[in-house]
Formats: structure tokens, C-alpha cells, sequence
């Protein structure tokens, strides 16, 4: 009973998909019941041999290749967008800092790339910019 209760639910899930859309895409639309299956303890092969079963036949590795592929789309989608991307600039030390020596202002050819290979950054007078910048303007 409790095996054709799972084959049903995937019945449900597909019955408005278009039977000429990808496997993945099938399987996509599937993804929140697989998740809780998954959740619950089943393995991927009992749940490949229940897609099998509603008509969507994939190997075991195939599965997990495209369980993997869905989820990691997913959260690069969601991932947040780097601050310098949406217009914030990031906080950088200024150029004239003495943490970082030979600097060149832009990146235009293999000799600016091996000017940045032999910058001389003193580590800790980076660390005292950086808590002064963490710390802001001092009031007095």
C-alpha cells in the first residue's frame, strides 16, 4: 500500500506537466516530494524505481546527477550578489596606504600581473587599517 501511495503522489505531481518535457525538467517538478521522501529516509533507488514506475526512467547515478545539478541551481539562484555587483562599493584600503606598496591602479597586461606578484603588503599595518576602518571616525 505504502509503495503505491508514493507512486501516486508522483502520478498527481505529473499529471499537468507536458508529457514532452525533459526528464529533468519532470523531475524538477517532483523536487519537493522527492526532498521530503529523501527527508524521511528513502533511498535513491527505491525513489528511481518509483519514477520508473510513473514513466520517467533514469539510472540511479543519472538521478543523482540530476538531483545534485537541480539543487545547485537552485541555490545559485538564491545566492547573495556581491556587494561591488549592486552598486555598493566595497571598502578597500586607499591607494597611498602603507600596508600595500606597488600597487598598480589597473590590470592591463602580464607585466601589471607580475607587479602585483612583487607588492610588498605589510600584514599587520593592514590589520591596524582595518580595525580603524571597523572602528570609524573617532568623535571627540
Amino acid at each position: 500500500m505504502q509503495l503505491d501511495q508514493f507512486v501516486e503522489q508522483f502520478r498527481r505531481a505529473l499529471a499537468d506537466a507536458d508529457p514532452r518535457s525533459t526528464k529533468t525538467a519532470r523531475i524538477r517538478l517532483l523536487l519537493p516530494i522527492i526532498e521530503r521522501r529523501l527527508e524521511n529516509g528513502s533511498s535513491y533507488a527505491a525513489i528511481v524505481e518509483d519514477l520508473d514506475s510513473v514513466g520517467i526512467s533514469v539510472s540511479r547515478s543519472v538521478f543523482a546527477r540530476t538531483i545534485w545539478r537541480i539543487r545547485h541551481a537552485k541555490n545559485a539562484a538564491s545566492a547573495p550578489l556581491p556587494l561591488v555587483a549592486i552598486g555598493v562599493q566595497a571598502s578597500q584600503p586607499p591607494p597611498d596606504s602603507p600596508a600595500v606598496q606597488g600597487r598598480p591602479s589597473s590590470i592591463e597586461s602580464p607585466a601589471d600581473l607580475r607587479k602585483f606578484r612583487e607588492m610588498n603588503i605589510d600584514l599587520d599595518a593592514l590589520r591596524e587599517e582595518g580595525r580603524a576602518m571597523r572602528a570609524g571616525p573617532k568623535s571627540s
